[in-house]
């Protein structure tokens, strides 16, 4: 997909929200000219009252307020679809919504279809009964597990393997908040992290113009660094290393704003520690894994995600 800001429309019957959108798309592009539509990916989850007869013209409808040609990622939510009483009629309903769907999709409304907290055995369904056009991405919220009930539940790693063995990709919605009560093994292992990094030491070839050589090098350090010093900037950095888009999202339907430090952890100093440097100063090597394998274990040890309970239960 590139790099894109991905723009995440949960309540798509909401009119103020799509010309917000709306807006926003238009005066980034006619503002910065080195920004293109191209650049931001529009992601739509289906409402709760799409109807099966509704939903085609529900997205032309989102599409018309967007002003734009097309979605570039359409998700059907379970909560559209209606109740299911048993396996028959789940069966049925599961595969006449994706259906729909992939009709969605021949007439240019959506250059991707999805899912959204389907089950598994749903997602299956759909696999098996359309081959030729099975789920592109999975959006799915999870949460951190409080106590040993999670052992039960599915686990965010669980349904990675089931996604990624399904060349799906993931969109992970995770209430950030919930990182405000850590557990002393959780920062514990966050301060060794913070610290590790802290103490990296680098070279970095630089440009010297005025000498015969070049090229020289420097070393540098992060001792002074702001990035991934913090849980919420740790556990992004480990949603990214484990393939998926993090959508952070507030766990309070009441309060819809980030903070201003929640802000500035998101978007200012999360990015790798190496790119607020000058361009001239890039370190040799690239960084791409700044979390080790042995940090992502202690990770998964101590801070356990799961996968919301809505979600987690594959039998009905």
């Amino acid at each position: 997909m590139g790099v894109t800001t991905a723009l995440d429309i949960a309540s798509p019957d909401d009119l103020n929200t799509l010309h917000m959108v709306r807006d926003a798309l238009q005066n980034a592009t006619t503002q910065n000219p080195l920004l293109h539509r191209s650049h931001f990916m529009v992601i739509v989850k289906t409402a709760k009252d799409w109807s099966l007869d509704s939903l085609c013209d529900h997205v032309k409808r989102v599409v018309q307020h967007l002003q734009i040609d097309k979605l570039d990622v359409l998700l059907l939510s379970r909560d559209s679809m209606p109740p299911r009483q048993n396996v028959y009629e789940r069966k049925r309903v599961v595969s006449a919504y994706w259906e729909c769907m992939v009709q969605v999709q021949r007439l240019g409304l959506a250059r991707e279809i999805g899912v959204s907290d389907l089950l598994m055995d749903e997602m299956e369904l759909i696999g098996i009964a359309f081959p030729a056009n099975p789920p592109a991405v999975l959006g799915i919220s999870i949460e951190i597990a409080t106590d040993k009930s999670h052992e039960a539940r599915t686990t965010l790693r669980d349904m990675l393997s089931f996604a990624h063995g399904r060349s799906m990709d993931v969109l992970v919605r995770f209430p950030i908040r919930g990182l405000d009560r850590p557990t002393e093994a959780w920062e514990e292992v966050r301060f060794r992290i913070a610290q590790r990094l802290r103490a990296t030491v680098f070279d970095a070839s630089i440009v010297n113009e005025a000498e015969a050589e070049p090229y020289y090098t420097e070393r540098h350090d992060m001792t002074e660094s702001e990035t991934l010093q913090t849980s919420l900037q740790i556990i992004v950095r480990y949603f990214i290393q484990q393939g998926v888009v993090v959508i952070p999202v507030l766990d309070g339907e009441d309060d819809n704003h980030f903070t201003e430090d929640e802000a500035h952890q998101l978007f200012t100093v999360l990015p790798h520690p190496f790119t607020g440097l000058e361009p001239s100063y890039s370190p040799q090597t690239q960084y791409s894994s700044i979390l080790t394998r042995d940090e992502l274990v202690e990770i998964d040890r101590v801070l356990p995600l799961v996968v919301t309970e809505s979600q987690a239960d594959c039998t009905e």
